[in-house]
């Protein structure tokens, strides 16, 4: 599952990732699809991406998904 707002949209989604053991791509965006390209501002857009994805990723692990869930 591709994700746009990493798990944050619907509060079930991260259960149901889990539930269904399904791989999850966690997208990174400021605002909502409709504002995420009006005047976005960083002060470091890869420190801050890249720390706003550890914590969602650290959320799906909190909720039960598994690292790698589907990978062979």
């Amino acid at each position: 599952m591709n994700d746009v707002s990493a798990l944050q949209f619907d509060p079930r989604m991260a259960e149901i990732v889990r539930d269904a053991g399904a791989g999850v791509v966690l997208m990174h965006m400021q605002g909502t699809p409709q504002t995420m390209q009006q005047t976005p501002r960083y002060d470091d857009v890869v420190a801050e991406v890249i720390t706003f994805l550890a914590g969602r990723i650290a959320f799906c692990r909190g909720a039960g998904a598994k690292k790698n869930a589907n990978r062979r």
